[in-house]
Parts: structure tokens; C-alpha cells; sequence
């Protein structure tokens, strides 16, 4: 399986990269989303510095618009946790700035498989 050799990077190094998802409804403006994630990062105590973290528009959705936010802790045993937290925090700043995490919305339409009968039971 491994011909080669395999190095641990875990063991010498203890950061560790913590990625969330995000999604806010199409009317939030971009450049502010990307502000309030990175500031909800940077605020919390276990996040380093360097580097720095980053959040990125990843994509239009169907329901939301779609961002990542990317930061490091050296915490590497507590990330759960720390994800957990900024996920929270995210979760305040978004709705403290106006903005909502919206949820699947469909139209659904019944269309009658008989639709001679409806027309005769119309008349």
C-alpha cells in the first residue's frame, strides 16, 4: 500500500484546520458575510493569528449562497469544540447583522392526471 515513507504530520505538528459551511439567503451582500465570519473567527481565544483565517464564497445554491470559513487552532484536541463555537458564533453574528440561514423551499404544483374530467366537472 505505502512504498514510500510516511510522516506523521500530527504528531510533530498539533494544529489543526477548522472548516465550516456556511449559507446565508440571497439577499445578504457577499462582502459583509465574508466580514462578520472573519470576525467571529479572529474574536474567538483558540483561533491563531498566523495564519490568518479566511472566508471564501464557494458557491450560488439553490437556497443560499454559500460560503467556507477557514481557521487554525493549535488546540488540535479540542477542535469539535472550537468548530462547535465558531459555528455558534457565526450563527449570532449572521442574525445580529440582519442576515438568515435560509432552508430548502419548493413549489409544489398537483397537476390532475385527468384532465378531461376536470375540464366537464368545470362546466
Amino acid at each position: 500500500l505505502a512504498t514510500e515513507r510516511v510522516i506523521n504530520w500530527t504528531l510533530s505538528d498539533r494544529r489543526r484546520r477548522i472548516d465550516l459551511a456556511v449559507g446565508v439567503d440571497y439577499g445578504s451582500a457577499p462582502e459583509k458575510v465574508v466580514e462578520v465570519l472573519e470576525s467571529v473567527a479572529r474574536a474567538h481565544p483558540a483561533i491563531l493569528k498566523e495564519p490568518a483565517p479566511q472566508a471564501v464564497f464557494t458557491k450560488f445554491d439553490d437556497s443560499s449562497i454559500d460560503f467556507g470559513l477557514r481557521a487554525w487552532t493549535a488546540q488540535f484536541e479540542r477542535w469539535p469544540k472550537i468548530k462547535t463555537e465558531l459555528a455558534a458564533g457565526v450563527y449570532a453574528a449572521l442574525h445580529a447583522a440582519g442576515m438568515s440561514l435560509p432552508f430548502p423551499q419548493r413549489e409544489v404544483r398537483v397537476l390532475n392526471a385527468d384532465h378531461g374530467a376536470l375540464s366537464e366537472d368545470r362546466k
